[in-house]
């Protein structure tokens, strides 16, 4: 198996797969609509990671996000500025709604009844009546960490 980076200009076995072409095919010889498919799905990886981040308070993947920026700064000179900045605008309309539409959807949740603070999404899926941050144990007015040890 030959090691892949984000800064090749070739198919990727996995890339492949998603546009029905063959592996090692070089980017430039895609079509507008394949190159659109992968740079679609590596948007769609950075928002669900930065939404995942947001609101889920879970980080990682540092080293997949290294590959999927230098990914998308290859597709970008492939298919060029017009046509990866509409998709990029695009992208980032759909990150801002899905963000809208979460935002008001824990504001129409009860607040944490500890604190009173708005609940998150971990808190909704337990269907917890507590914050994070309370269910944790820790909290902001918390001024000594010592029972943590």
């Amino acid at each position: 198996m030959s090691k892949f980076s984000g800064e090749d200009h070739r198919l990727a076995e996995n890339e492949a797969t998603w546009i029905d072409q063959a592996a090692g095919t070089p980017l430039q010889e895609l079509s507008a609509d394949a190159l659109r498919v992968l740079a679609s799905w590596y948007f769609d990886w950075q928002k669900r990671h930065a939404y995942t981040a947001k609101y889920y308070q879970q980080y990682g993947e540092g080293g997949r996000a290294v590959f999927v920026a230098e990914r998308l700064a290859i597709l970008a000179a492939v298919m060029g500025e017009e046509a990866f900045g509409a998709l990029a605008t695009a992208k980032h309309t759909e990150w801002v709604q899905a963000c809208a539409r979460t935002d008001a959807a824990l504001r129409a949740l009860a607040p944490c009844v500890t604190c009173g603070r708005s609940p998150d999404l971990w808190a909704e899926m337990d269907k917890s009546p507590l914050c994070g941050k309370c269910r944790s144990g820790k909290r902001e007015d918390d001024e000594d960490d010592d029972w943590l040890l």
